[in-house]
């Protein structure tokens, strides 16, 4: 340990203290069993997916951070706990980049979306999903839309308002979709998506009961965060 001390300390300037190797062993199982353990439970919690969910992850991480510390060495405590704390926040802020974000960030980022004039809301948004991707889909919100606009011009009108925001169509672009008289889009802007479908009358391409007028052409848009 001595050897292996001087030659981190040479090259990093960063001084270790030689421990037992059986105290160095545990505290490092110790603590990556914790950082193990509060990975699962936050993102149970749906820590990482809230909205400042990076502050509160990294919190979580701190402890075994600094338990590692002692396994990996670092004599003083005031570098261990700059160390513990530097890696809590790029891990908490890593887990919160990575993890599907709650359907209420979902509906602020949607509600920054418009709708052209003249378009009638059906169903102002439906919970879908959750953030483990477990038994249906990530989180997920969608809104139904109505109007009286033919499909094509339904579709363009909204294409237009999203280019408009920044938005971008992704690979897919326009596709024939299935059914008949029916549109759909795919959207992107930054890590969030929106899907669309624009059906028109006597077709409803929701998968819930909500229905639109039947002479009336009917928009869902569909909006995630996942990556």
């Amino acid at each position: 340990m001595g050897f292996v001390a001087r030659r981190i300390r040479r090259s990093t300037g960063l001084r270790l203290q030689a421990r037992p190797t059986w105290g160095r062993v545990l505290a490092c199982v110790v603590g990556l069993g914790y950082l193990m353990a509060a990975f699962i439970a936050l993102a149970f919690l749906d820590v990482p997916s809230g909205f400042h969910g990076w502050l509160p992850a990294a919190l979580g991480y701190v402890p075994g951070l600094l338990v590692l510390s002692l396994g990996i060495g670092i004599a003083r405590w005031p570098v261990a706990v700059a160390w513990a704390a530097g890696a809590a926040l790029a891990m908490g802020s890593g887990a919160h980049f990575v993890a599907a974000p709650i359907h209420e960030r979902i509906e602020v980022e949607a509600a920054e979306v418009g709708t052209p004039a003249g378009w009638t809301v059906v169903e102002d948004g439906t919970w879908t999903g959750n953030t483990w991707g477990l038994w249906s889909s990530w989180p997920e919100v969608t809104y139904t839309y109505a109007t009286d606009d033919s499909v094509q011009v339904a579709a363009e009108d909204y294409a237009a308002l999203l280019e408009a925001d920044g938005w971008e169509m992704d690979t897919i672009g326009y596709r024939v979709d299935p059914r008949p008289g029916t549109i759909a889009q795919a959207w992107e802007k930054g890590r969030w998506n929106i899907r669309v479908r624009v059906a028109g009358p006597g077709s409803n391409p929701r998968q819930f009961d909500t229905r639109a007028p039947a002479p009336m052409t009917t928009i869902d848009v569909y909006v995630d965060g996942q990556r």
